[in-house]
């Protein structure tokens, strides 16, 4: 599996390129402000970004998402009822098949109502369900 955290834009966001070598698929997790950098690195590891998916809508983490469609084909993906912006709504237990690899959601609304988790081997991506404060 290839996990890669991507600091992006002022603000201390970050992307997440999660890959699956041994099928090049990818998925990238809150493409915010530097969407060409995520989509080199990716293609620099050899891997076709088929989601992209938002821990919440709030747009320091969307906003990459319409040039990476654009780019790449991928499906956006999201909480359900989120809004038409998605291709794929998510539900709370759902689990994304990336290649040989499992994502797991966990819809943990808080800091806003539709933020989801992803777990993925072993591995938990909050994003701002937790925020530093």
């Amino acid at each position: 599996m290839i996990f890669e955290q991507i600091r992006v834009g002022g603000y201390r966001n970050f992307s997440y390129l999660i890959g699956d070598e041994k099928r090049d698929a990818a998925a990238v997790v809150d493409p915010s402000f530097s969407p060409q950098r995520v989509l080199e690195i990716a293609q620099n590891h050899g891997l076709r970004i088929i989601y992209i998916i938002n821990t919440h809508s709030h747009g320091d983490h969307i906003n990459g998402n319409h040039y990476l469609r654009a780019k790449t084909g991928a499906k956006i993906l999201g909480y359900e009822g989120r809004g038409s912006d998605l291709d794929v709504g998510v539900k709370d237990g759902e689990v994304i098949e990336l290649g040989t690899l499992k994502l797991n959601i966990i819809h943990t609304p808080g800091h806003s109502d539709d933020d989801i988790c992803i777990l993925v081997e072993g591995r938990l991506l909050t994003g701002e369900t937790l925020c530093v404060g």
